[in-house]
Protein backbone atom coordinates (compact mmCIF):
# COMPACT_ATOMS: atom_id res chain seq x y z
CA UNK A 1 0.00 0.00 0.00
CA UNK A 2 1.26 3.33 -1.27
CA UNK A 3 1.97 6.83 0.74
CA UNK A 4 -1.01 8.03 -1.10
CA UNK A 5 -3.48 5.47 0.24
CA UNK A 6 -2.21 5.51 3.50
CA UNK A 7 -3.10 8.97 3.40
CA UNK A 8 -6.74 8.28 3.52
CA UNK A 9 -6.35 6.47 7.32
CA UNK A 10 -8.06 7.90 10.25
CA UNK A 11 -5.63 9.01 12.90
CA UNK A 12 -4.47 5.82 14.44
CA UNK A 13 -3.42 4.48 17.45
CA UNK A 14 -1.37 1.02 17.67
CA UNK A 15 0.17 -0.51 20.95
CA UNK A 16 2.80 -3.28 20.55
CA UNK A 17 4.28 -5.11 23.30
CA UNK A 18 7.54 -5.45 23.25
CA UNK A 19 8.10 -8.96 22.76
CA UNK A 20 5.74 -9.73 19.93
CA UNK A 21 6.71 -11.23 16.88
CA UNK A 22 4.50 -7.98 15.40
CA UNK A 23 6.39 -5.37 16.73
CA UNK A 24 8.77 -4.25 13.86
CA UNK A 25 6.05 -4.47 11.50
CA UNK A 26 3.89 -2.28 14.11
CA UNK A 27 5.98 0.63 14.46
CA UNK A 28 7.06 0.91 10.30
CA UNK A 29 3.01 1.08 9.85
CA UNK A 30 3.49 3.74 12.47
CA UNK A 31 6.36 5.20 10.36
CA UNK A 32 4.44 4.85 6.99
CA UNK A 33 1.25 6.47 8.52
CA UNK A 34 3.61 9.19 10.02
CA UNK A 35 5.20 9.62 6.70
CA UNK A 36 1.69 10.35 4.61
CA UNK A 37 0.61 12.58 6.86
CA UNK A 38 -1.79 10.29 9.26
CA UNK A 39 -1.43 11.72 12.87
CA UNK A 40 -0.68 8.15 14.50
CA UNK A 41 0.90 7.08 18.27
CA UNK A 42 2.50 4.56 18.55
CA UNK A 43 3.13 2.94 21.92
CA UNK A 44 5.30 0.23 22.49
CA UNK A 45 5.02 -1.41 25.94
CA UNK A 46 8.41 -3.33 26.56
CA UNK A 47 6.91 -5.67 29.14
CA UNK A 48 4.00 -7.17 26.80
CA UNK A 49 3.78 -9.95 24.92
CA UNK A 50 1.35 -10.22 21.39
CA UNK A 51 -2.05 -10.13 22.51
CA UNK A 52 -1.37 -9.09 25.70
CA UNK A 53 -4.54 -7.32 25.93
CA UNK A 54 -6.16 -11.08 26.28
CA UNK A 55 -4.73 -11.90 29.46
CA UNK A 56 -6.52 -10.16 32.02
CA UNK A 57 -5.32 -10.39 35.61
CA UNK A 58 -2.37 -12.44 34.04
CA UNK A 59 0.28 -9.88 33.24
CA UNK A 60 1.21 -7.36 34.68
CA UNK A 61 0.90 -3.86 33.04
CA UNK A 62 -1.67 -5.54 30.57
CA UNK A 63 -4.48 -3.32 32.57
CA UNK A 64 -1.97 0.46 31.89
CA UNK A 65 -1.66 -0.51 28.55
CA UNK A 66 -5.47 -1.83 27.77
CA UNK A 67 -6.45 1.90 29.85
CA UNK A 68 -3.83 3.90 27.58
CA UNK A 69 -5.77 2.21 24.19
CA UNK A 70 -9.16 3.09 25.15
CA UNK A 71 -8.45 6.40 26.59
CA UNK A 72 -7.37 7.14 22.91
CA UNK A 73 -10.37 5.39 21.37
CA UNK A 74 -12.43 7.76 23.63
CA UNK A 75 -10.43 10.45 22.92
CA UNK A 76 -10.80 9.88 19.26
CA UNK A 77 -14.42 9.63 19.31
CA UNK A 78 -15.05 12.31 21.46
CA UNK A 79 -13.51 14.51 18.57
CA UNK A 80 -14.89 13.25 16.33
CA UNK A 81 -18.59 13.34 17.42
CA UNK A 82 -17.66 17.04 18.59
CA UNK A 83 -16.67 17.55 14.70
CA UNK A 84 -19.36 16.03 12.94
CA UNK A 85 -21.97 18.68 15.88
CA UNK A 86 -19.40 21.75 14.13
CA UNK A 87 -20.31 20.77 10.67
CA UNK A 88 -24.17 20.32 11.34
CA UNK A 89 -24.43 23.37 12.73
Amino acid sequence: MGSDQLAHFPPTYLTVGGFDPLRDECEALGARLADAGVPVIVRRHADLVHGFANFIGLIPGRGEATGDAARALGSGLANAVAGTQRKAG
